[in-house]
């Protein structure tokens, strides 16, 4: 792992030129794992390294990945407009790289963003920059960022190159976001995670079903009102390969569209109070006997 730095001269020769900058950043970030963020703020004024730490994320250089981890408390929209303007413009092999190394720039600015846990309120400092080609986003768990509300107010532009979604236990997340996200916002989506938004029905997963036949892996794990109708295509199949319904309304109806259905692999049904033993112990059978190892946890 490498420290992301902004590109000016002052900020990068006081993290260099710091005492603490001879422990490795995972020691780094263990210290702050410790620290409230009052406390690591408190700190970084002392220590250029932890300030560089609170205030940048730690990127793995191969798969450009921004990590943001135990410090998800420390970001607010401020500081993401800072870490998208920065454009993650120097990258380091170690905190002891010589000064006159070259910096080494990615092919593209950030590929997997984890907002989870953050205090984030708006997208819109991603949304301004349109080469920011984001592929997996997380926002799951983020207590002020409220789907239904901010989704569509703070993208202005579609995020084409997204594949990959969570959303789970977000507030107010309902059918209209997800028409939303499948219909203008996320027109390639492949993997969406929903889990525990209760407001989330069987129309909301038509819209999916309709405009995203391309999604292969949905999780919709404690989403109370889903029954499982709304994931039947209009083929009576489903087109999900990986399906998680655990701790949901699903009936066996749906269970047995998905052992028909050719593109299934896995489905967690665990938890499901409307589908009974009997049914259970068949569908099991129907899943253990399937030609292609298709997986049915129950």
């Amino acid at each position: 792992m490498c420290l992301l730095l902004p590109r000016h001269g002052d900020d990068l020769q006081c993290a260099r030129s710091c005492p603490w900058a001879v422990f490795p950043i995972e020691t780094l970030l263990q210290i702050a794992l410790f620290c409230s963020p009052a406390s690591l703020l408190a700190a970084g004024r002392a220590c250029p390294a932890l300030d560089a730490i609170s205030r940048h994320p730690l990127v793995v250089q191969c798969h450009f990945r921004v990590d943001l981890g135990a410090l998800g408390q420390l970001v607010d929209d401020d500081r993401l407009q800072v870490l998208v303007t920065t454009r993650f413009s120097a990258f380091f092999p170690s905190p002891l790289a010589s000064p006159s190394a070259t910096p080494v720039p990615p092919s593209r600015w950030v590929r997997d963003l984890d907002l989870s846990t953050t205090w984030i309120r708006t997208l819109a400092p991603l949304a301004a920059n349109d080469a920011l080609d984001l592929v997996h986003l997380r926002l799951d768990r983020a207590p002020y960022f409220f789907p239904a509300q901010q989704l569509r107010a703070s993208l202005r532009a579609p995020l084409t190159h997204l594949r990959s979604l969570s959303l789970a236990h977000t507030t107010g997340t309902n059918d209209a976001t997800l028409h939303d996200l499948a219909a203008t916002l996320c027109p390639r989506l492949e993997v969406l995670d929903i889990a525990f938004c209760e407001r989330v029905t069987d129309a909301g997963l038509a819209c999916l079903v309709v405009h995203l036949p391309q999604l292969r892996r949905l999780r919709v794990t404690g989403c109370v009102m889903i029954e499982g109708h709304g994931l039947v295509a209009a083929d009576g199949n489903v087109h999900v390969a990986v399906l998680d319904v655990d701790l949901t309304a699903v009936t066996a109806d749906v269970l047995w569209a998905c052992a028909r259905s050719p593109s299934v692999r896995y489905v967690n049904a665990c938890a499901c109070p409307f589908v009974t033993d009997d049914e259970g112990r068949e569908l099991l059978r129907v899943f253990r006997d399937d030609p292609h190892g298709k997986v049915l946890l129950l």
